[in-house]
């Protein structure tokens, strides 16, 4: 749409004497339009486990047009799955930044996705401009189980040079006072993407 335009004005008397002036008419921008999102409603995905350090820039929200000035974005609400509230994980900023915060950590185990509700309005009259969601998604990595040994009872220990003979009779006396069948070592597997498991190693006439 033009911005201006150029008009030409004559007067005339009648006979031959004739004024001319020559006139501009300019169209001067107005915020009248609305920004209006574009990009929003969607679903972007992340890792697990990524340590977030700093600040990270997770998403640019777009807007139709440049009529931007005096607009508040805001995340009216973040919450995972389970209704939990996730605020702290987020921010945005009025220029369309969505932040992942410092700090922040995500794991698929304790929560798969996040729901974030924003919002767009006016910066006086709190008018509401517009609004949508954005999801994000935490993606599963595979993670090496590990084991944990819990409440070990028994410990013998050799030292170099040491008579043999004599720490053989102390391993003997030791295993005297046990009985077969008795628990040395409670040993629990854990693996950050499956319940818990655990086996016990018992005493036996092998050992």
């Amino acid at each position: 749409m033009k911005d201006n335009y150029s008009l030409t004005l004559i007067a005339s008397d009648g006979v031959n004497m004739n004024a001319v002036a020559n006139l501009t008419v300019i169209v001067d921008d107005t915020l009248d339009e609305h920004p209006v999102i574009t990009n929003l409603n969607e679903t972007v995905t992340i890792p697990e486990n990524t340590e977030y350090l700093n600040k990270t820039l997770l998403y640019t929200i777009l807007f139709d047009n440049e009529e931007q000035d005096g607009v508040v974005i805001q995340i009216e609400s973040a919450t995972d799955e389970k209704g939990f509230g996730a605020s702290s994980k987020f921010e945005v900023t009025n220029d369309g930044k969505l932040y992942i915060t410092a700090s922040s950590e995500f794991d698929f185990e304790s929560s798969e996705r996040y729901h974030l509700e924003i919002s767009v309005t006016h910066a006086i009259s709190n008018a509401l401009y517009d609004e949508g969601y954005l999801d994000i998604v935490i993606e599963n990595v595979n993670e090496q189980p590990f084991f944990v040994a819990r409440s070990p009872q028994y410990l013998f220990e050799i030292l170099e040079d040491s008579d043999i003979t004599m720490t053989q009779k102390a391993i003997e006396v030791e295993k005297n006072l046990l009985e077969s069948g008795r628990t040395l070592i409670d040993l629990s597997v854990q693996d950050p993407d499956a319940p818990v498991s655990s086996s016990k190693i018992s005493y036996s006439d092998t050992i």
